[in-house]
């Protein structure tokens, strides 16, 4: 086991001493024995002064102790194995590769591996204390605990190495007392392994020569076996708590009172003895009374002291040993030491205040000093000093040494820690360097201090400070010196060396018993250690050299994606001991922390990271990692960094996307690879056809031969790339011949699995993983994004090219289905095709979706353009042709479930249309009874199912249906209370005006509501209906509701009856003045033999007085005759238009007859019309009815007074238009009525109807508003003639008085009558002269036709309205009248 035959050389024929042999006089001692001859090789002929490289120590030791050359040349001898090379280093020095260590965390500078080797009972209780010890120049390691000591080979790769030894102690100890110390002691030539076993309360010493042999012959728990011997009495309380290797000097013992003492095994000769031997200065050795003495113990260097380390190096003189004590306060002892036992101190020297000084080098001189101090934990040799001390400093037999101590420094602001160079130069001390520990802020949970050791392995270019709770890595090459870096240091700039810290967790209680340092080897020029720690063993941490290149920011530095990535893929198990959380002395800017995410996010997708196996038998292990890898990076993001940016985490969500989409696809590729089929998987085709850039190169010579497994490792950042060739590659594989449909729904088979699991993963990961990529604010809908695309780039799932794939595979395979169930019904395959349709319409529905919705909230035009195009082919046809063809592969449930999430209600209305005319024409068709039960259940459960729509998806749903039983032509389904709501029905009747007159049979029918249907009426009849005799039904029945409606307890409620009420008999009233303008008309009209015709006729009767030489007002006379024609609905200002400009010829007498009455008609339409024309128009049509009724008389004959008396003079006065107009709106009472129908004098209706604003809401038109302007100015001209030359106003002020007393004095005849009733105003009467014409542009009078008196007198205009329904008499006559308005 301990040799190189893998087992101790034992003691063969070993004979038991005597117990009875004599002792031994004081002639037989050492010194009285002859000088041994001394070989002439000296320890220092071997040793070449220059090898240590930075520390000095010359080789690796345990607990940075040194070891001599001839000891590592012994040992080297003693314990390599032989092999054909040159023999290395006795360090244990192990291949970096093939050493079965389990990384536990690495980075470019540094790494830590966990060793397999470890004792079966340490390994199996991890609770157990112990305390390990490494001899030098071996790899064999001991470990103490308080009743065994286990001795194993610590760099096997075996777990448990089976050449293990397991001792039990001589002096077992009690759990409360400390663990003993001790050490492997090699034993000779032969290469047998000792044991030194010191017991930490009594000072008790056991030795053995050879392990191995006591082991095996049961000898170690034979007190008479081994060399005893004891470290003399202690102090009370005092224990032994270290042991330092001397190398040919024995050991140096560390007490607890800050004693050292010499221990040596051997005697002059070499034969086995113990021996001890405390370190005290001459003086301290030369007093000989007892108080003198005690004085100096307790006054001496020994007593009472806070020893930090105890380090050894070889002396300049021959056989000598060089021991450096350092305190905690700061104070170094030299002794020199010989293998003898004797002893002397050199040098004593206090450097706190040197320590102390380097600390507050940059301090302002005010705040040094300021209540700080310096404790040293720990200390290491490095070799000769850098700072050269004066002459007196360096007498003759002085020693100068270079330390590099580990120093906690206290002020009042806290503690920090730094690496301090401190050169000892004989009785002086000078500080070289001061490193300080910028990493580590100490351990939270002690009090003061923490504990530390310092470890710097050979070759001496990076320290290890190890604390509790942290381990410190820090570079100690210093940056070689050039202007420019010191110019550095002048401004305080100075680059610092690498330096970075590895803290555990406090959870793992993470507990160091032992260290060793490594030997480094020519190739490789790494320091190492070993550290040894309770529960998982040994830990090599090793530091590769440092390198000096500015560009390798890595090297120079802790990165943010150094710390990054070992929290990734190091500190995320719930195993790890490591706390890689965000720590405050080690801050990054938020740029360098998004980059690094970026990019190790970037390296897990390419297997690009050397962290992830490539070469896994198993695949999907593979990503598995790797998918482990990336929810751990957004883990750590978040817990310990502040928020990246919105584009940075959604860029690490899609890439977490491609992973999860690459997991699906290659299960489904395992599952096919389990169908056996003449052809190859599709994914092979697909990854063959896929263009070189897309896909990492095979290389065969590295055993790369597999092209699917290849992109899965490298390429699944190509995923938006590879998924559109699914489609693609089957259409390729048709062009190539083959045609076979069974072949064919294979392939569109597996592209719907391809496709299907690499989107589908991905959107549901998105839905999963928002919370843990921060992103918890932002809204999805579909598992896309509803809003809120500016600023990001184009989501990878909705490529154009995978969004134009996607529905080309969602058409191919449908229409694949349906053609094979049209010519061969079914195939394998067809029906799983089939039931994928819907998925992959889904998909089609949410890249469409997607992709518009980015291009939309993009800066540029283009873009947008592009999204709004693509957003109304979507919503018009894409979604609407997808989702409803679902039904022609008998998936039309399917697609009510995609249109339900969608809530496109248009399409769930035509598929609901659809199937329920499929279910009804097979129920009416089929003839099995089974059959026919089946589909009625179906039947009903639709029917349930449009009914829990109401319920969903509320009025959306209520609209769509019920606009499509009106495109249908099913509006009476409507009003069936069994299959509506009734409440959702009323509102989308309500909701549009389009909808009116079904609205108001609702309101009677279904909601009693006859207020609303008399507004719903009245908007029907105002607004839409355009035919007069159904306007004035509607009108009629509006009036009827509203009066129904205002006869119940609920009349006071509704809002402006009154006002409602006046509307519908104005509107009434202008329908009833259009028919009588019908009616007079109408002789005319039946002699005519068609519509134009009749036209033609009309004009030449009613159009060729008063417009003449008036294009543009006989052009709307036309126009008004055409729609009277017609019958359609005039409007109030055409109707004033017909009446004041028609001719006032009579062709048959009778009530129909209105000639002469035209303009009183005008004036009482204008009162009615008073609510129904803007105000601006209504007046401008009251001035023009004025003006138009003055322009109908011969003025210049009635201004001509000559020859005629005044009774002459009156009686024409009474004759004009106006007179009768005015009069008749007396004996009426419609100017009375209405107020604001004023009593214009010619001279106030000068320019009416002559400016553009009082024509510009019924002629929005200027080519139509300035010719009838231009013919209303040449009336202006007429008028303001009349004015000018015959006194038109003195005549007009001459009529009114005239008329209103004529009006007086008929009034009072009636009155006095016997035959009142028979007395009432006749307003149809035919009372004006109706032959008048324009002359030469003045009113000239022609023969009038002798005027018949009417037999019988004609109803009030007001008394049409006295009929319930608001029709002019219900009598037969009318009905005969109205036949004509009823085409």
């Amino acid at each position: 086991m301990f040799s190189p035959d893998a087992s101790f050389h034992g003691v063969h024929g070993t004979v038991s001493r005597n117990p009875r042999r004599r002792q031994r006089h004081d002639s037989d001692s050492a010194k009285n024995q002859p000088d041994r001859k001394r070989s002439k090789i000296s320890e220092t002929t071997l040793l070449d002064p220059e090898s240590p490289a930075v520390n000095g120590n010359g080789s690796s030791t345990s607990n940075g102790h040194p070891v001599s050359g001839d000891e590592k040349r012994r040992s080297a001898l003693r314990h390599e194995i032989p092999v054909r090379e040159k023999k290395h280093s006795g360090a244990p020095a192990r291949s970096v590769k093939g050493d079965g260590s389990l990384t536990l965390t690495k980075s470019p500078n540094y790494s830590f591996r966990q060793l397999p080797s470890l004792p079966e009972a340490l390994r199996s209780n991890p609770r157990e204390n112990y305390r390990a010890f490494v001899l030098p120049s071996t790899r064999f390691a001991v470990a103490f605990t308080h009743e065994h000591a286990y001795v194993w080979d610590y760099t096997t790769p075996v777990p448990t190495p089976s050449s293990s030894r397991t001792l039990a102690l001589p002096y077992p100890l009690k759990r409360s007392e400390p663990l003993p110390v001790g050490s492997l002691v090699n034993t000779g030539p032969s290469g047998d392994l000792g044991l030194l076993v010191v017991h930490p309360t009594s000072g008790r010493i056991k030795f053995w020569e050879n392990v191995d042999s006591a082991e095996a012959l049961g000898l170690f728990q034979q007190r008479r076996q081994g060399i005893e011997g004891s470290v003399g009495n202690l102090l009370s309380g005092e224990t032994v708590v270290d042991i330092v290797d001397a190398d040919h000097a024995g050991f140096i013992l560390v007490f607890s009172t800050g004693r050292v003492a010499q221990l040596r095994v051997r005697d002059s000769q070499g034969r086995p003895q113990i021996s001890v031997q405390f370190l005290r200065s001459q003086s301290q050795n030369g007093s000989t009374s007892f108080f003198g003495n005690l004085s100096s113990f307790f006054s001496g260097s020994g007593w009472n002291r806070d020893v930090a380390g105890v380090k050894v190096r070889s002396s300049q003189l021959k056989g000598q040993l060089e021991v450096v004590v350092a305190t905690g306060s700061g104070s170094f002892q030299v002794w020199d030491l010989n293998w003898a036992g004797q002893h002397a101190l050199k040098e004593e020297i206090n450097a706190q205040e040197d320590i102390v000084a380097s600390f507050q080098t940059g301090v302002i001189p005010e705040m040094r000093g300021n209540g700080v101090s310096a404790r040293v934990l720990d200390f290491t040799i490095l070799g000769e000093p850098k700072t050269q001390g004066s002459d007196d400093s360096l007498l003759a037999g002085t020693s100068s040494i270079g330390l590099l101590t580990l120093v906690a420094f206290s002020a009042p602001a806290g503690t920090s820690y730094g690496l301090v160079e401190v050169d000892l130069l004989g009785s002086t001390a000078k500080v070289a360097r001061m490193i300080a520990l910028d990493t580590f802020a100490g351990n939270s949970t002690q009090q003061g201090p923490a504990t530390g050791k310092l470890l710097v392995p050979s070759p001496g270019h990076t320290a290890f400070a190890v604390f509790s709770n942290a381990v410190v890595i820090t570079s100690l090459v210093e940056p070689n010196e050039s202007p420019d870096t010191q110019l550095m240091v002048d401004v305080g700039t100075a680059p610092k060396p690498f330096q970075d810290a590895v803290y555990f967790r406090k959870e793992k209680n993470v507990r160091f018993v032992g260290y060793v340092l490594e030997e480094s080897t020519r190739k490789t020029k790494q320091s190492s250690c070993v550290l040894f720690t309770q529960g998982i063993g040994a830990i090599r941490v090793a530091a590769p050299s440092p390198t000096l290149d500015d560009k390798d920011t890595e090297r120079l530095r802790p990165t943010a994606k150094s710390r990054i990535s070992q929290a990734v893929w190091f500190g995320s198990a719930s195993d790890s001991i490591f706390d890689f959380s965000a720590k405050p002395e080690l801050t990054f800017q938020n740029d360098e922390v998004e980059a690094a995410a970026l990019q190790i996010s970037k390296e897990v997708l390419d297997s690009s990271s050397e962290n992830i196996p490539v070469g896994l038998a198993s695949q999907s292990q593979q990503l598995a990692i790797r998918a482990g890898a990336l929810a751990n990076l957004a883990r750590h993001l978040k817990e310990n960094y502040p928020p990246l940016s919105r584009v940075a985490k959604w860029q690490l969500l899609w890439d977490a996307e491609k992973l999860a989409s690459a997991q699906g696809v290659w299960d489904h590729y395992e599952d096919r690879l389990k169908i056996k089929t003449p052809t190859k998987p599709l994914l092979d085709e697909i990854i063959d056809m896929l263009h070189e850039k897309h896909k990492s190169e095979l290389r065969p010579e590295l055993g790369e031969l597999d092209p699917v497994r290849q992109w899965f490792v490298k390429d699944v950042s190509k995923m938006h790339v590879m998924i559109p060739w699914a489609q693609l590659s089957v259409r390729e594989v048709y062009k190539e011949g083959i045609k076979d449909y069974r072949t064919l729904i294979l392939l569109v088979s597996e592209a719907d699995d391809i496709c299907l699991n690499a989107l589908e993963k991905a959107f549901i990961f998105r839905r999963d993983h928002l919370f843990d990529y921060g992103l918890e604010a932002e809204e999805l809908d579909y598992n896309i994004l509803t809003t809120g695309y500016e600023g990001l780039p184009l989501p990878w799932t909705s490529n154009p090219n995978i969004v134009n794939s996607i529905r080309s595979l969602v058409d191919l395979a449908r229409e694949m289905v349906f053609q094979i169930s049209e010519d061969e019904g079914e195939l394998p395959f067809s029906k799983k095709v089939a039931g994928d349709n819907p998925r992959l319409v889904k998909l089609c529905c949410q890249v469409h979706m997607e992709r518009y919705r980015w291009c939309l909230a993009q800066p540029d035009d283009k873009t947008r353009a592009t999204g709004q195009a693509l957003k109304k082919e979507f919503e018009s046809n894409i979604r609407y042709e997808q989702v409803t063809s679902l039904a022609k592969i008998g998936m039309a449930e399917s697609g009510m479930v995609i249109a339900e999430r969608l809530k496109d209600m248009k399409t769930l209305v035509s598929l609901v249309w659809d199937e329920l005319n499929y279910l009804g024409d097979e129920r009416e068709n089929t003839e099995n009874e089974d059959e026919e039960r089946h589909l009625e259940i179906s039947l009903k459960k639709l029917e349930a199912r449009i009914r829990h729509y109401f319920d969903r998806f509320g009025q959306a749903w209520a609209d769509a249906l019920f606009s499509s039983h009106i495109h249908m032509h099913k509006s009476a389904m409507m009003i069936d209370k069994r299959d509506v709501d009734q409440k959702l029905l009323t509102k989308f009747l309500r909701s549009h005006p389009a909808f009116a007159k079904l609205s108001w049979i609702n309101d009677v029918l279904g909601e009693d509501d006859f207020a609303a249907a008399s507004e719903a009426l009245m908007h029907v009849g105002t607004k839409q209906e355009t035919r007069d005799w159904s306007k004035k039904v509607e009108i009629s029945l509006a009036k009827l509701s509203l009066l129904a409606a205002t006869s119940d307890d609920k009349g006071d409620a509704i809002e402006n009856a009154d006002a409602r009420l006046s509307h519908c008999n104005s509107e009434l009233r202008l329908l009833e003045l259009q028919e009588k303008v019908y009616k007079h008309i109408k002789p005319t009209i039946d002699g005519a033999l068609d519509d134009d015709s009749a036209i033609d006729l009309v004009m030449m009767d009613y159009g060729t007085l008063f417009v003449k030489d008036r294009p543009a007002l006989q052009q709307l006379l036309k126009r008004g005759f055409e729609e009277i024609i017609a019958h359609h609905a005039l409007d109030a200002g055409l109707l004033i238009d017909v009446l004041t400009l028609m001719d006032h010829a009579q062709h048959e007498p009778g009530p129909q007859d209105i000639s002469g009455r035209q303009n009183f008609m005008a004036f009482q339409a204008l009162a009615a019309s008073q609510d129904v024309m803007d105000r601006v128009t209504w007046e401008g049509s009251l001035k023009l009815a004025w003006k138009r009724t003055f322009l109908c008389d011969d003025w210049e004959a009635i201004n001509n007074t000559v020859q005629q008396a005044d009774e002459q003079v009156q009686l024409a006065l009474e004759n004009t238009l106006v007179f009768w107009t005015l009069k008749q709106g007396y004996q009426t009472g419609l100017w009375d009525a209405n107020p604001n129908l004023h009593l214009l004098s010619p001279s106030a209706v000068l320019d009416a109807g002559c400016r553009g604003e009082e024509l510009q809401s019924r002629f929005p038109s200027e080519d139509l508003r300035d010719p009838i302007i231009k013919d209303n100015i040449k009336d202006d001209d007429d008028l303001q003639g009349f004015l000018s030359a015959c006194r038109l106003d003195f005549w007009y002020a001459e009529i009114k008085e005239l008329a209103k007393r004529r009006a007086f004095d008929d009034a009072e005849l009636d009155a006095q009558g016997a035959g009142l009733n028979l007395q009432v105003v006749q307003e149809d009467m035919d009372v004006t002269p109706r032959a008048k014409a324009r002359v030469n542009g003045v009113m000239g009078t022609v023969e009038e036709e002798p005027e018949e008196e009417e037999a019988a007198t004609v109803e009030d205009s007001d008394a049409v309205l006295q009929s319930a329904g608001g029709f002019e008499g219900d009598d037969e006559q009318s009905e005969v009248e109205g036949e004509a308005m009823e085409e």
